[in-house]
């Protein structure tokens, strides 16, 4: 599903100019990490080409899943606590 949304992404930026994307990389050891992608589209001998750049979004994952588990906590606290 991802590579289908990166390719749909790719596409954009061509036709629009720029575009980003929020995607798993797959290295070659099977790990899956985050990554956001941005690019632009830039003409270069008069052929289209894309420039981007990957960034490693890991850190960012981790603190809004933390984020979402404590609102969870905190709503279940709010929830039981005495009226």
């Amino acid at each position: 599903d991802e590579k289908r949304l990166v390719a749909e992404r790719i596409e954009h930026v061509f036709r629009s100019g720029t575009g980003e994307v929020e995607a798993e990389f797959v290295g070659k050891s099977g790990r899956r990490t985050p990554y956001y992608f941005s690019g632009a589209r830039a003409e270069i001998d008069g052929r289209p080409c894309l420039i981007g750049m990957g960034i490693d979004i890991s850190a960012r994952k981790r603190a809004e899943a933390a984020l979402r588990q404590s609102e969870e906590r905190l709503r279940l606290f709010i929830m039981q606590a005495p009226v």
